[in-house]
């Protein structure tokens, strides 16, 4: 059985293919201007041993507790990365004070740096694949799965709402983003699997 397609059908296949396109191109900007505007905490354990991934929440909730003062009055992310890295040295005492504490042997690595996180949701809010400017926190061989969560707007300590610090932080188009996970389920897919491809090249 031949089948053929009237050139209707063909402008309207590529009609579609183009708003596609358009519309994952304009989505794409979306997701990099939350990239932009956010802030991450990543802590990775030792390893995965279920004594490592313990040592490594009570490291977490030292590192929040450390920076949660500092970061609770922040007008714009600019100005949190500027206080972060004003206490880096401080932030490295604190999370190795924690391990000494714990009776672990190992030492705690702490610095500011570009990293990429796959698509993620925390709460309601989800957030697109890519690089983010994130506080790394890297535990002895860092080897162990990792725990993370939002800085800036500051959505992981106990006194902040997620969505509360995300509709006052981002403007209007990014608060519908992140907000809107099961709408943009195929979207955030499609810049997953290109943020991938852009990390192997």
């Amino acid at each position: 059985m031949s089948f053929k397609i009237n050139t209707f059908e063909k402008v309207l296949c590529v009609l579609m293919v183009l708003v596609f396109a358009w519309s994952i191109g304009s989505f794409a900007v979306g997701c990099s201007r939350v990239r932009q505007d956010v802030l991450r905490l990543h802590v990775l354990a030792n390893s995965n041993s279920t004594a490592d991934q313990s040592i490594k929440l009570k490291v977490r909730d030292r590192i929040l507790k450390e920076s949660e003062n500092m970061l609770c009055k922040m007008a714009d992310k600019q100005t949190a990365i500027s206080e972060i890295n004003r206490h880096l040295p401080d932030l490295t005492v604190a999370a190795n004070d924690e391990l000494k504490k714990l009776g672990s042997s190992d030492t705690a690595e702490v610095s500011f740096e570009k990293t990429y996180f796959e698509t993620r949701q925390y709460e309601d809010v989800t957030l697109p694949a890519g690089e983010y400017d994130a506080l790394r926190v890297k535990i002895g061989s860092a080897q162990g799965k990792n725990w993370w969560c939002v800085l800036y707007p500051q959505m992981c300590v106990a006194s902040a709402s997620a969505r509360d610090e995300i509709d006052e932080k981002l403007d209007k188009d990014e608060v519908d983003l992140v907000t809107n996970g099961e709408k943009y389920r195929v979207k955030f897919f499609v810049i997953e699997l290109f943020e991938r491809i852009k990390e192997v090249f």
